[in-house]
């Protein structure tokens, strides 16, 4: 009699419907990855480049190498090179042969100077009006926002037709306070005292460069204030 709770092989082999249709939708996932990798692996070995060697011929010396042209390749400066600024880009052609009178120009003809716009052209012409007119070309270095750079770029297109212009003060006249409206002596307000002083000690001035027998005058510095003094 055999035992109602032991099974046959059989029973262990035997599949349902659903179970069935589970392992063929399985074996296609897998027959298709498997056809999905052959194909991949057959395409880059076909692109492949390939480089041949030296092949030794039946006489013993060896054939010309044979190699497949490469493309050429961008270099990285190429690729990595930063763009140019606006600066960089930008050029002046109407600005390249104009040269500017800078004792007397107004902001509109300040501004077709390279790098000169109309912020920077109405400082240079308030500190000209301040200074009583420029008695060199140098003195645009002392403009608020016109650093060596720009002066560099600017400088082959100013000029200074003449010196008449320049507003002079008596030194023999001026009090403390206008001389201290001066910019130059306005940064070193006891030149002012010293000028006032000393004349009135030793009378007036004969000529601007007796101021140079004061205590603080040296060459420097009456080279700088000097145009801008009179004794008449």
């Amino acid at each position: 009699m055999s035992n109602p709770l032991r099974k046959s092989w059989k029973d262990y082999v035997t599949l349902t419907n659903r179970e069935r249709a589970g392992l063929i939708v399985l074996f296609c996932i897998l027959f298709l990855e498997l056809g999905l990798l052959f194909y991949n692996h057959f395409r880059h070995s076909v692109n492949r480049p390939q480089v041949l060697g030296p092949l030794a011929a039946s006489d013993g010396s060896a054939q010309p190498q044979s190699t497949v042209p490469r493309q050429p390749i961008a270099s990285f400066a190429s690729i990595a090179s930063p763009r140019k600024s606006y600066r960089q880009q930008q050029s002046y052609p109407e600005k390249k042969s104009i040269v500017v009178d800078v004792a007397n120009a107004d902001s509109a003809e300040l501004t077709l100077l390279p790098l000169i716009g109309p912020v920077k052209a109405r400082i240079i012409r308030d500190y000209r009006t301040r200074l009583g007119g420029f008695s060199s070309i140098n003195q645009l270095r002392e403009v608020w926002g016109i650093d060596d750079s720009i002066f560099q770029i600017i400088r082959p297109h100013v000029m200074l037709s003449d010196s008449s212009h320049i507003q002079k003060i008596n030194i023999n006249t001026a009090d403390v306070y206008t001389l201290n409206h001066h910019p130059y002596f306005y940064k070193n307000k006891n030149i002012s005292n010293v000028i006032v002083n000393y004349r009135k000690q030793h009378g007036d001035y004969h000529t601007v460069e007796d101021i140079k027998k004061t205590a603080l005058i040296n060459d420097s510095l009456y080279n700088k204030i000097a145009p801008y003094l009179t004794v008449e």
